[in-house]
């Protein structure tokens, strides 16, 4: 049941109160969320435009879709009533309008990451981007982790920042954080392989600076991320790769899904990215839409 005050829960987070949460929040003040619409596949602006009408429907944002015109008339017929916005450019035009303060938060959609993250960057000139993501396994625990994308979190000081980014949305969802930095081995392994080793100190090392730098609880756990879901909030893969292929594992082949993931270096300002896999988007428009409305404590 959602009250005026929820309760951080203690680990793991399950989905469920996590997916209340956000719908709270995103319904406390009508936002305006642009999501775009590309047509890679056959089926992108139909399963878009499924849940930006429930979105709408239900009261937790005001949604435009943003896509080139094929993908606006397709978009139509599936929701008649659409508030639409037609480019040739529409990466360009989902970009500008979060940059032009036209709408209050961004939800990439399935337009190209490419052109997108390159727009991102160009605007905001960012040499990187640092998202974490908002992740939910088959048995519906909920965690956030980082990094997802192959290009992030492949040095100590990436993998800082990537946990400053995390503590802050907790922040702003009122969770108490506990943070667990994944390695390449169980503890007991270590002198097995030199990459193995390397990891494992690294690992040693940011849960160091974690602990003096943020205050916060944080832990070694070893190769072990089933056990880390059962008890930590924030998980830190050892690199982008490996953290791409466990978002890829969890969210398209294991059951799991994804809420979405916010650009951290942007906040408060919101841009959650998705995956164009994903078969719900009406979760990360009420993410996009409750971070707006927590801008403040972002």
């Amino acid at each position: 049941m959602i009250g005026s005050t929820m309760l951080s829960p203690i680990p793991p987070i399950r989905a469920d109160w996590l997916r209340a949460k956000l719908v709270e929040e995103a319904s406390k003040r009508r936002v305006v969320v642009a999501i775009g619409i590309g047509l890679e596949r056959e089926d992108y602006p139909e399963k878009v435009c499924r849940d930006v009408q429930r979105a709408v429907e239900s009261g937790v944002a005001e949604v435009r879709v943003v896509g080139d015109k094929e993908a606006i008339e397709r978009a139509r017929r599936v929701y008649s009533d659409i508030n639409a916005v037609t480019s040739r450019y529409p990466e360009t035009e989902l970009v500008n309008m979060l940059v032009n303060g036209e709408v209050d938060a961004v939800v990439r959609g399935t337009l190209s990451a490419r052109k997108v993250i390159a727009e991102l960057k160009r605007a905001y000139t960012l040499e990187r981007l640092h998202r974490i993501g908002m992740l939910e396994t088959y048995s519906h625990e909920a965690f956030f982790f980082a990094p997802v994308g192959i290009d992030e979190g492949n040095d100590l000081h990436d993998k800082v920042k990537l946990v400053e980014g995390g503590l802050r949305l907790h922040r702003a969802l009122g969770l108490t954080p506990i943070v667990a930095v994944l390695s390449g081995g169980r503890i007991e392994d270590y002198g097995r392989s030199s990459e193995v080793d390397e990891m494992m100190d690294q690992a040693e090392e940011l849960v160091k600076q974690v602990r003096e730098r943020f205050g916060v609880e944080a832990y070694h756990q070893g190769i072990l991320i089933e056990d880390a879901v059962k008890r930590a909030t924030l998980i830190i893969a050892p690199n982008g790769v490996v953290g791409n292929i466990v978002f890829r594992v969890l969210t398209l082949i294991g059951g799991g899904g994804a809420f979405g993931a916010p650009v951290v270096d942007l906040l408060p300002r919101v841009f959650v990215d998705v995956s164009r896999a994903m078969s719900n988007y009406f979760d990360s428009i009420a993410l996009s839409a409750a971070l707006a409305n927590l801008a403040s404590t972002l």
